[in-house]
């Protein structure tokens, strides 16, 4: 039952979420907010919106109404989330490859994950 039930919202989310012809694929990476020269596109946008209705459980006959309530809220928040991306790079610098390692390894050390395959099924559980 549970199965059908995952089954439905699907069904009835991405229509929704991604309500884009087929035969344009190019449309998914419209750019719908510029931030200091760097974009956010529709597929973000519309992947986040995808998040944000899992997130807080939404049944699928509430999900267009959800997303027209918080459709700008969603927006703000990836705005806000870049501008203090670019002010961290501004002040930091940008991170190395080397400490993106050392960040992961550290957060894998914290979780008691011993490889990154075991890192990645986590977080595809997450999901």
């Amino acid at each position: 039952m549970r199965m059908r039930s995952q089954m439905r919202f699907i069904a009835v989310i991405l229509p929704l979420v991604l309500a884009v012809p087929a035969a344009s694929a190019d449309v998914l990476e419209r750019v719908i907010a510029k931030v200091n020269g760097e974009i956010i596109t529709l597929f973000e946008l519309r992947s986040r919106q995808l998040a944000a209705v899992r997130e807080a459980g939404i049944p699928v006959e509430r999900v267009e109404a959800y997303l027209r309530e918080h459709n700008r809220e969603i927006v703000q928040e990836m705005t806000d989330e870049l501008v203090l991306a670019q002010k961290a790079v501004e002040e930091y610098g940008p991170i190395s490859e080397d400490r993106q390692k050392q960040m992961i390894d550290g957060l894998k050390q914290d979780m008691g994950i011993a490889s990154d395959d075991e890192l990645a099924a986590q977080l595809r559980q997450e999901d």
